[in-house]
């Protein structure tokens, strides 16, 4: 790990102090401080991604307020539990005291005194061994975070445990350093800050925000640091590069590419047909086609017999004179025609 790198980094961007006085506004501005926790976790991954210079660009401001406050609540998360055993071991001796001597002070406890005393070392100390360990893991699982945009990240306990394992990442270096840069940037914060304060009102209001910008380049110094862990722990260049060997713990290795597929087999040449012994007969030329079969003509259809013609009506018979028709025997006389003969005459 390279920490002078680290310590000189901030201000290879021309802008540097433009970015910094804007950190110590924020710093003083009531609820925008979330917003250089999120500075810090993008200016993290920027390194590790091998993009140290130029500083992230404030107009992402929403961007980091949101994950600066995800991360502050990540951090009580993680020390809710010290928090329990404080309030737990208090109560579990001035609960006692309270009931035995019927006051809430330990002054008329008499022997209760050393007791109640002890106990709250113990509980304290407690609480204090859980929130340095924890602090010491809590680093490393915000630099999880940074390098993730989810929220759930920060809780991959399994995931930050291989990282925190890689060969030469200097995590104790950047964790170490970071505490060194955090009491040198507040000396010199605080120095400056009582330098300016001998300035009635301008001093004053200037000593604030100097002092914060100042608090807030040093946090981007150990941010390098740690993106210096960061690249190594989880394969990525980096400002220094990573080795071309390494394999970042807890890797998918790379599917196997799929097999080409088998080249199709060359088509065989023709085999030249045998020739024929000399003693054999050639072979008969093949018989031609029979000329295919006309089809049969098919029947004409029979003509319908025309239908027998009507029987022409019989003429009528002829009118005949009376007086030359015979009369035969047996047919009845007129004899009307008769009696009226003499008038027709």
């Amino acid at each position: 790990m390279d920490v002078g790198r680290g310590l000189g980094a901030p201000f290879k961007d021309p802008a540097w102090v433009t970015k910094a006085l804007l950190g110590g506004v924020w710093a003083v501005v009531p609820f925008t401080g979330f917003a250089l926790t999120g500075y810090y976790l993008d200016y993290i991954r920027n390194t590790a991604h091998g993009k140290e210079t130029p500083l992230p660009d404030w107009s992402l401001f929403g961007r980091f307020w949101v994950r600066g406050l995800l991360a502050s609540i990540a951090i009580l998360l993680y020390m809710l539990p010290a928090i329990a055993i404080i309030t737990v071991g208090v109560l579990s001796f001035a609960v006692p005291v309270t009931m035995v001597t019927g006051s809430s002070s330990v002054d008329s406890g008499g022997g209760l005194e050393a007791l109640f005393a002890g106990g709250m070392c113990l509980v304290v100390m407690l609480a204090m061994v859980y929130m340095v360990a924890v602090w010491i893991f809590t680093a490393a699982a915000l630099a999880h975070y940074a390098m993730h945009e989810e929220f759930s990240t920060a809780f991959a306990f399994g995931d930050i445990k291989r990282r925190l394992s890689t060969p030469g990442a200097g995590y104790a270096t950047a964790l170490i350093m970071s505490i060194v840069i955090a009491i040198v940037a507040g000396t010199v914060s605080s120095t400056v800050t009582t330098i300016l304060l001998f300035i009635p009102v301008l001093g004053w209001i200037a000593g604030v925000f100097i002092g914060g910008a100042i608090g807030f380049v040093g946090s981007l110094m150990a941010a390098h640091l740690f993106g210096q862990y960061a690249a190594r722990a989880y394969g990525l260049p980096g400002p220094l590069g990573a080795p071309e060997s390494y394999s970042p713990p807890g890797a998918a290795a790379a599917p196997p590419a799929p097999p080409a597929p088998p080249a199709p087999p060359a088509p065989m040449a023709p085999l030249a047909p045998e020739p024929p012994e000399a003693s054999a007969a050639p072979p008969a030329p093949p018989a031609a086609p029979a000329p295919p079969v006309a089809p049969a003509a098919p029947l004409a259809p029979q003509a319908p017999e025309p239908p027998e013609a009507p029987a022409p009506p019989a003429p009528p018979a002829p009118e005949t004179d009376p007086d030359t028709v015979d009369i035969e025997a047996d047919a009845p006389v007129d004899t009307t025609e008769a009696e009226d003969e003499p008038g027709r005459a």
